[in-house]
Formats: structure tokens, C-alpha cells, sequence
């Protein structure tokens, strides 16, 4: 659910790397950022981050010296700063989410590299004629020469003795050279350079002794277009280069406003709350009206899980001077339910995601999270599913921390 809200490469990696925090300082701090993308949210709603291309494949390559970016890269790139750019001013600009926009105030403008790339390249991809003045007259003299050559080739279609020498009155490329079709029967009748011939064999690819150094030269400005090309592209490159660091940090920081804005709208979407973080020798746990995620129907769909009621909310107290709580009743009551959502919304909570359950509610934050739910046992390790509760508890007190949350469903079925 948390990873359908993510919009950027950079962020969804972000939201998958989501650890639970142990001190409750670096808790409360998660919640509050969380707290501020709501705010944000209401203020200037979602952001377009699912537009932004990774910039992860430009900034490895504008890295090496000498390096060019293909026009495809460098468009991308474009995009991700314009795009970027936008957001971190539109974030930065907002009241009342001071850490949030203290984050996107420090992106630097980089608009300079995106503006530079717009000049130089066409939406189609290719490198404008205007993209430098060298380019834009080495263009201008292909165009002349290829139509002093078409006029030239054209001449031979329109003789006389066409239909007798030519397969086809049409002017194709071999080589990147300008040829006629001339029929194989009627080799050396037109004086030329034979360049291949076709796959029957019935046709020969000639270029007219006239056509030569046309095509010589157009030749060999194909190729300054090429080195030109590149020259600009290697240009294109070097200047976004120069501002990798700057791009590197932008893209980490719309990582982390993706991340939050996720978080954000999930929270949203469970009109769910920050809890309170309690610490102390005996801190309490207390949830106040909460819900498990997965039973509310606008959630579950998403999933596809059918959910055709909103779900029972749940209450519980545990802690201070009573650390432990039992739940009991018939089968189907939500006794499983309960202990999921308070070993769940622990986790979440320690993540910095907000909980739906009422306001008021508290949680401590828990060194380690046990929970024994379901039944282990094993015909091949000899485990009833009474052992397998016990190895579980076994294992629990090796590696306990305090405070400690531990959660054991049915943990005397299996025995009298």
C-alpha cells in the first residue's frame, strides 16, 4: 500500500528501505515529518513525482570526463530538473512544514543545464540545426548538395534510355552513397562505380560518374556533421557535469519529499494520527479506536481483498504497572486481529507512519518486537505445536531487550 503512493524511482527505494527506528528522539522526529507532508498535502496537494524521469543513468555518465549522453538521456535529464526544480520551490515556499521545507530549500537551481539541453535538442530527439553555428551551416550545405544531387540522379530517370537500362526508375542508398537500379543484363552501359547488387541478382546498385564527387561530398560533410553532433552532445554533457553534485543532492532530497508524501497519503487514506511516544521504567501502550489497515474496504480493494463493512474498532490498554494483557473470548471475536494491529502499528508507528486509531493514542518504542502467531509444529524436528510455542519463547528470552513487546496467540493450544 505504502509502495502504490511512491512516485519516483528515488523515493519508492526509499519508502522499501523503511527500518524501525529504536530511540524514541529519532521516532517522534519521523512522525513530525510525516505530520508535515500531511500539511503539505492540504496546502499545495500531491506532487507530480511520478513525472520525474531517474536521473540515476545521466548523472553516472555526465561523471567521466569526455563522456556524451545520447539525446534520449539529456532530454530526460532535462525534465527531472525542470520538474524538480519546481517542486522543491513550490515545498520550500510553504509555512508551517519547517523541516520539509528546509529540506527543499537547500536544492540548488540548476535550471541553466535544463535550458542549455531545450536549445540544443528537439522534442523528436535530434540536435537542432541551431544547436551551434558550425552545425547549422554544415546542414545547410548537405541540403544544397543533396538536391544538386537529386537533380542530377533525377536526369538519369527521366532520359530516354531509361526504361531500358534501369530495374526502377527510383534513387536509393548503398553505402550512404546515392545510386540507381541498373539492370544486371545491361552492366557497363552506364558508366559508374557498382556498389553491390541486389538479392536476385536481376539488379546492380550504380553510382553515375557524375554523382561521385556530389556524394564524395556530401561524404564527408555527413561525417563533420557526425563529429559536430558529438562534439555538442559531449558539451551538453561536461556542463551537466559540472553540476553533478548539485543534481545527486536534488534527486536525494525529492527522494525523501516522495517518501514522506507517500507515508502522507497513506496516512490520509486511514485517517490515521501520529501516536504519542512514551517513555519511562513502565511506559503504557494504549490505542484508542484503532483499525487494522487491511480490514478497511478503501484499502483492502486496492489489494483485492473484498472488504464489504468498515471493521470493529479495537481499544486496549497495557502497561505502567500492568505489563501484561490476555485476551479471551469465542473463536471469530478478533482476538488474533487485536494482537496483529498492536504488533503492526508498533512497527509503523517506529517507521514514522502515522496509526489509524484515534487521537490519544500512545505507544512506547520498543527495543524488540516478538510475536508467536499460527501454529509451527513439525513432524521432521519432532515439534508438537505446544513445543513449537515454547522454542518460540525460548528463543525470545535469548535475544530480549528492553522495553519489549511480545505477542503469543493461543500459546497453551496443543496441551492440557
Amino acid at each position: 500500500l505504502l509502495l502504490q503512493q511512491g512516485g519516483s524511482v528515488e523515493g519508492k527505494a526509499r519508502l522499501e528501505a523503511l527500518r524501525p527506528r529504536t530511540e524514541p528522539a529519532a521516532v517522534r522526529e519521523a512522525l513530525a515529518r510525516t505530520s508535515e507532508g500531511v500539511a503539505l498535502l492540504r496546502v499545495v496537494g500531491r506532487q507530480p513525482y511520478h513525472d520525474l524521469p531517474d536521473p540515476a543513468e545521466a548523472l553516472a555518465g555526465a561523471r567521466v570526463r569526455g563522456a556524451h549522453l545520447e539525446p534520449r538521456v539529456l532530454a530526460d535529464l532535462a525534465s527531472f530538473i525542470e520538474g524538480g526544480v519546481e517542486i522543491a520551490r513550490r515545498v520550500a515556499g510553504v509555512d508551517g512544514t519547517p523541516r520539509l521545507s528546509r529540506l527543499a530549500s537547500g536544492v540548488q537551481d540548476t535550471g541553466e543545464v535544463a535550458a542549455a539541453i531545450r536549445r540544443a535538442l528537439l522534442p523528436s530527439g535530434e540536435v537542432a540545426d541551431d544547436a551551434s553555428p558550425k552545425l547549422a551551416d554544415i546542414r545547410r550545405t548537405l541540403l544544397r548538395l543533396r538536391s544538386q544531387l537529386t537533380s542530377v540522379m533525377e536526369g538519369y530517370l527521366r532520359s530516354a534510355d531509361a526504361e531500358r537500362l534501369l530495374q526502377d526508375r527510383i534513387i536509393t542508398t548503398r553505402n550512404d552513397r546515392y545510386v540507381l537500379l541498373l539492370k544486371a543484363e545491361n552492366k557497363g552501359q552506364l558508366p559508374g562505380i557498382i556498389h553491390g547488387t541486389s538479392g536476385s541478382g536481376a539488379s546492380l546498385f550504380v553510382e553515375p560518374l557524375p554523382a561521385v564527387e556530389l556524394n564524395n561530398d556530401i561524404v564527408q560533410l555527413q561525417d563533420q556533421e557526425r563529429n559536430e553532433v558529438l562534439r555538442i552532445l559531449q558539451e551538453l554533457t561536461a556542463r551537466a557535469g559540472h553540476r553533478a553534485d548539485d543534481l545527486a543532492f536534488m534527486a536525494s532530497v525529492l527522494g525523501e519529499l516522495d517518501a514522506v508524501q507517500a507515508m502522507a497519503l497513506l496516512a490520509v487514506d486511514m485517517d490515521a494520527h501520529p501516536p504519542e511516544i512514551v517513555e519511562g521504567p513502565k511506559p503504557d501502550l494504549e490505542l484508542l479506536d484503532s483499525r487494522h489497515p487491511l480490514l478497511l474496504p478503501r484499502l483492502a480493494e486496492r489489494l483485492g481483498i473484498t472488504r464489504s463493512r468498515e471493521p470493529v474498532a479495537v481499544s486496549l490498554r497495557v502497561g505502567g504497572d500492568e505489563p501484561v494483557l490476555v485476551i479471551s473470548g469465542p473463536n471469530t471475536g478478533g482476538k488474533t486481529v487485536a494482537l496483529k494491529t498492536v504488533g503492526l502499528f508498533a512497527l509503523m508507528a517506529q517507521c514514522g507512519l502515522h496509526v489509524p486509531a484515534a487521537i490519544g493514542s500512545r505507544l512506547p518504542v520498543f527495543r524488540r518486537i516478538y510475536a508467536d502467531i499460527g501454529d509451527d509444529q513439525s513432524i521432521a524436528e519432532n515439534l508438537s505445536t505446544f513445543s513449537s510455542h515454547l522454542a518460540a519463547i525460548v528463543e525470545m528470552t535469548r535475544d530480549l531487550a528492553r522495553p519489549a513487546l511480545v505477542l503469543l496467540d493461543e500459546v497453551g493450544a496443543g496441551t492440557d
